[in-house]
């Protein structure tokens, strides 16, 4: 749904542009539109997809990076993730933590053999969520090892059901029994942008990185 919403976000600039009514939009709008573009870069795995969190299919890092590349030329990042890593810079950042996602990742590197790490450090959000709270997906030189099934289709079968569960995700089980958190603030208090909410702790060291959700 990220990659859903970033076409209708850049035709109100493209329709702002033509009308001659840039000066309407907000001062960083540009900024965070180019944010929305380095997400999928960020969580990019080692086969140069997004990993399949949530409700999400497949995405291609290098197809979703083409447009950015031509919106921002001076950016080399994304003309670097539009070539599938052949030509151009790597971003200087490597491991991350991105709170307004609830999401940790780790990597080596950005090479097709690195070693790659997802955890899911976030609450439980309003919609597309799943019962996976602290789940991991890891690439181990560059090969899948522990991965996110995305949910399957919306639907009512028992197939959908698991694919939502906690049973179909590489998280814990306390006393054998799943997360069963729902989406209601009245239900659930600690959740997706409530003050009270724990929020996790990243921290990176010289030769290491650490994540707590």
């Amino acid at each position: 749904y990220h990659q859903v919403s970033i076409p209708h976000i850049v035709g109100l600039y493209e329709v702002a542009e033509v009308t001659g009514r840039k000066a309407d939009l907000p001062s960083d709008f540009l900024q965070r539109l180019r944010a929305a573009y380095l997400w999928p870069i960020k969580i990019a795995t080692p086969n140069w997809d997004n990993p399949n969190i949530n409700d999400s299919w497949p995405v291609d890092v290098a197809r979703v990076s083409e447009d950015p590349a031509k919106l921002f030329p001076n950016e080399p990042v994304f003309a670097w993730a539009a070539s599938g890593r052949a030509s151009g810079t790597p971003p200087s950042f490597r491991n991350l933590h991105l709170p307004d996602s609830g999401l940790v990742i780790l990597r080596s590197g950005w090479d097709a053999d690195a070693n790659y790490a997802l955890l899911d450090v976030g609450p439980l959000s309003r919609g597309h969520s799943h019962q996976d709270k602290l789940n991991l997906i890891i690439y181990a030189h560059g090969r899948r090892l522990l991965f996110d099934n995305g949910g399957g289709n919306y639907e009512q079968s028992p197939y959908r059901r698991y694919g939502i569960d906690t049973h179909s995700h590489n998280t814990v089980l306390v006393d054998g029994e799943p997360q069963r958190r729902v989406k209601d603030k009245t239900n659930d208090p600690s959740g997706w942008g409530d003050p009270a909410t724990p929020p996790a702790h990243f921290h990176e060291g010289t030769d290491y990185a650490y994540a707590l959700g």
